[in-house]
């Protein structure tokens, strides 16, 4: 029984302290309120900074440029995928479309002889021929 009774007293001064809590009207002090008034004054200002910059951007020149476009495409990696894949429409744009078949059947051909023939380098001379007129 006396941890029950304990129990009671100290829920009593409790209520005791919350009473006397909720009676008081606390008033901040006169300084915080105009440190509080000043940083809100601040950060307004900067807000209002910012608006007039968005407002009115800078024209984008130099290395800035760089970085908008590689913030505008997602990063480099997003940039280098787009290289190549620009790099192989080229590719397929002068080469034509028999020229992806043609890739096609010696990659996927049984005997790899086929696909490394295919791959070999042609020489200079198959470029310039002699007989030119």
């Amino acid at each position: 029984m006396a941890q029950g009774e304990n129990r009671d007293d100290s829920e009593q001064s409790l209520e005791l302290f919350f009473t006397a809590a909720r009676e008081t009207n606390p008033v901040p002090e006169r300084r915080l309120l105009e440190r509080v008034i000043a940083d809100a004054n601040r950060v307004q200002a900067r807000v209002r900074r910012s608006r007039r910059s968005e407002a009115n951007p800078k024209p984008v020149t130099g290395s800035r440029f760089v970085e908008s476009l590689r913030e505008t495409l997602g990063g480099w990696i997003i940039a280098g995928a787009l290289a190549a894949s620009a790099c192989a429409g080229i590719v397929v744009g002068f080469a034509g479309p028999g020229f992806i078949a043609d890739l096609q059947s010696k990659v996927f051909a049984a005997d790899d002889s086929e696909f490394i023939e295919f791959l070999a380098v042609p020489s200079i001379e198959e470029f310039f021929p002699e007989d030119v007129s």
